[in-house]
């Protein structure tokens, strides 16, 4: 566990190497991020080239469990990573917040796109695609590093009790942002339509698919109008 202040992350850079033969092109890049970071935006930045020695799951979970962000680099080598799939799903098992960005071309799908499909990306495709959007990416950062309290606290269980995603027919959208914000203060995550074309999710269908697939639970505001309606029965 990371119960100590040397074990404490603001943010912790999760991506997969990349190619052996270009010799790790993903890495090299997210190596000049993190230098940005710490050298001007003062951030403590956590990568898995360093103090990774002993077991690699108990170094990962370590620094999930001790970071307050996680930069979160997709791509096509990182979603079929099993390693980068058991260290996204680890910090979303512990509500940890994410800042996306888009490494290569790659349209998130499965257990990744349920993950991502809420968060706009920062493109960092390029070098210099991602000197440009630095400092909206420390900005995102910034906006979600803990405002009180001790940095690095970790809670001793996580409290999400499950993901609700709610199908409704959109003359009940009051209804529905209720029921959101009264579940979210239950403790429950919540997978609203609106929610995805505010942070330019990109195709809401896709994303609906993959909140539908990958939901706990489906909650249906019945009505008429919904009974009716061709875009809530493909939901």
């Amino acid at each position: 566990m990371a119960d100590s202040k040397k074990d404490h992350y603001d943010v912790m850079i999760s991506y997969s190497w990349g190619n052996k033969e270009e010799d790790f092109p993903c890495q090299k890049r997210m190596l000049k991020l993190k230098k940005e970071l710490e050298e001007t935006a003062g951030l403590k930045v956590w990568m898995d080239v360093e103090k990774m020695r002993g077991n690699k799951l108990r170094k990962m979970s370590q620094a999930v469990e001790g970071s307050d962000v996680i930069l979160m680099c997709t791509s096509a080598r990182y979603q079929s990573s099993k390693d980068c799939e058991k260290e996204a799903n680890y910090a979303d098992y512990w509500e940890k917040p994410l800042v996306h960005l888009k490494y290569d071309n790659h349209k998130a799908s499965s257990w990744l796109g349920i993950l991502i499909c809420n968060e706009i990306y920062y493109d960092v495709r390029t070098d210099a695609a991602m000197m440009k959007n630095l400092p909206e990416i420390v900005k995102a950062i910034n906006e979600k590093l803990p405002s009180t309290g001790s940095k690095g606290t970790v809670s001793s269980k996580p409290v999400s009790k499950g993901r609700v995603f709610i199908s409704y027919q959109w003359e009940d959208q009051r209804r529905a942002k209720q029921l959101r914000d009264e579940l979210i203060q239950d403790s429950y995550k919540v997978l609203l339509d609106i929610d995805m074309m505010d942070e330019g999710a990109g195709n809401i269908l896709d994303c609906m698919a993959n909140a539908v697939e990958n939901a706990d639970a489906v909650l249906v505001l019945i009505s008429k109008k919904y009974k009716s309606s061709q875009s809530c029965r493909t939901a």
